[in-house]
């Protein structure tokens, strides 16, 4: 199109007056089309360069004129603002627009002439639009939603098409997206990078231990057993080109599939951690709080970098309890999503389960690097791994750090009290105790503070009558 810079994308959230303000740079509207733009099915795109994209499979996304008629007609009171290089100002609202559609309201909802200030005065073109939320909207509140900047940072980029999916490929041009948040007079700002946010890409510190599968088959070959230091993995993840995906395809799937891997030129991404808490973890990191949750299992589609709007379940064969914690992403260049990019044309979506299906079963066949499930190490423990080292190595420190005793605390007065180290002694079963009391080498017991069977009696206890009086007398 010719559209230099800025490409500059700018998101407002004010949750003490309810409402969300969007301005782009873009290539702006003239006057007689903010007067209509309000109107279902009505798409200024169509007189773009860009149309002749769409005229080959009329998938592009866009186009369908729904996006805004949905805000107008969902809300009571929306504002609109749009310039083209060089072009006047032209400023707009609408109100009671969800009032009328409902018939709340008998007068129609008209496009008035706002005389409010806006944000495009710096700008030598682009569009804003602001959408008031009340009770009679959804959502009702913002503040309810989440008051939290990390939450709406991660919605952006997990919720929104700002999260463009770039699997292989390049941004069409550098956006710089802003954020704003303001809350009781407080303002929080913050840049989102303008990519969607896969989980292994979540920071915590000690790191978490996610594993690049292609990476590291590229060193270490599959059929070896892996080196200490590469086992007990938080998570491991792949990302697979249209050549990998058809490789890992059967040989009747490649058959069936030859027209989607040659139209839609395919990428995938697959994810999965060593149990179902980690996607707690991902998610409290992401946005500050906890019981927000915008990453998850299953399936996601994305069309010409952008994420369809459902998630899918993975219909996975035969791995399918273990498929409920994996997360997948199929990227198909030129398919055909539907409006309100919600769903796909059905040869694509039965791709991208055939595709996630292979990545399901690849990665079940590398749990052996992944912790076992059930396993939580302390924060410590996760801090002494940031070297690799194993298990026992953290079950040492521990003991060491943590002799078993009371921990020095503060009485009333201020003493400070603390016990010895104490001493255990673990047998087996009784005879082992026994002969420790009356073999070749009796133990000096004094030294022991406690002694722990792990079984009542031992064979040979069990066998002489004598021999189980002796120990009660002992």
């Amino acid at each position: 199109m010719g559209l230099g810079p800025p490409y500059l994308i700018e998101f407002t959230v004010n949750l003490s007056e309810n409402w969300i303000g969007i301005l782009d740079t873009g290539v702006g509207m003239a006057p007689e089309e903010v007067t209509s733009a309000f109107a279902p099915h009505v798409s200024f795109k169509q007189q773009s360069p860009a149309k002749a994209r769409r005229d080959r499979m009329n998938m592009y996304r866009g186009y369908k004129g729904v996006g805004l008629t949905f805000l107008a007609y969902g809300t009571d009171d929306i504002i609109i603002h749009s310039k083209q290089e060089g072009g006047p100002l032209t400023k707009a609202r609408m109100q009671y627009g969800r009032a009328w559609a409902r018939a709340e309201r008998i007068d129609p909802a008209l496009m008035v002439e706002d005389s409010g200030t806006t944000p495009l005065g710096s700008h030598t073109r682009g569009t804003y639009v602001r959408v008031q939320f009340s009770p009679a909207t959804r959502p009702k509140s913002l503040s309810k939603l989440t008051a939290s900047i990390g939450t709406w940072k991660a919605i952006l980029r997990t919720k929104t098409a700002i999260g463009q999916v770039l699997l292989g490929r390049q941004a069409l041009v550098p956006i710089t997206v802003k954020l704003k948040l303001v809350d009781a007079g407080k303002v929080e700002s913050t840049d989102v990078e303008p990519v969607f946010l896969y989980p292994h890409e979540v920071e915590r510190d000690p790191p978490f231990r996610f594993l690049n599968l292609v990476e590291y088959y590229e060193k270490h070959s599959e059929q070896t057993s892996p080196p200490p230091e590469k086992l007990r993995q938080d998570g491991v993840y792949l990302i697979w080109d249209t050549a990998r995906i058809k490789k890992e395809l059967t040989t009747e799937q490649r058959t069936t599939c030859a027209a989607q891997l040659k139209n839609y030129a395919p990428f995938l991404y697959a994810f999965v951690p060593y149990q179902g808490s980690v996607w707690s973890d991902l998610n409290s990191i992401v946005t500050g709080v906890s019981r927000r949750t915008y990453l998850y299992p299953g399936l996601m589609i994305a069309v010409n970098r952008q994420r369809l709007a459902d998630i899918f379940q993975i219909d996975a064969t035969p791995y399918e309890t273990f498929s409920r914690n994996v997360f997948v992403v199929v990227h198909l260049d030129e398919a055909r999503p539907d409006q309100g990019r919600k769903t796909i044309e059905v040869d694509a979506e039965e791709f991208a389960q055939r595709a996630a299906d292979r990545a399901v079963q690849y990665l079940a066949k590398q749990r052996g690097l992944l912790r076992p499930p059930g396993e939580s190490p302390t924060p410590e423990q996760r801090q002494v791994e940031k070297g690799h080292d194993d298990w026992i190595f953290n079950v040492r420190k521990h003991k060491d750090d943590n002799p078993l005793g009371v921990s020095p605390y503060t009485l009333g007065t201020g003493k400070q009290f603390s016990t010895r180290h104490l001493t255990v002694e673990f047998k087996n079963n009784l005879d082992s105790l026994i002969e420790d009391v009356k073999g070749e080498s009796p133990k000096t017991f004094g030294k022991i503070d406690i002694c722990v069977c792990w079984s009542k009696v031992g064979d040979s206890f069990k066998a002489s009558p004598n021999r189980r009086s002796q120990s009660r007398r002992t």
